[in-house]
């Protein structure tokens, strides 16, 4: 019963996760973008390539 609630909790946790650094992501995205497409610094490709 125990082991349900927790995986029940880890799931939620998890999609709660993902809500929140989407919109981190779509800016990283588009910082790193731009910047590659402008030949622009170093810090947005190399954010570009982190792993959430």
């Amino acid at each position: 019963m125990l082991k349900a609630i927790a995986d029940v909790l880890r799931a939620i946790g998890g999609a709660v996760i993902a809500v929140v650094t989407l919109p981190f992501r779509a800016v990283v995205r588009l910082v790193g973008g731009a910047s590659n497409s402008a030949g622009g610094g170093h810090w947005p490709q190399a954010a570009a390539g982190f792993s959430w």
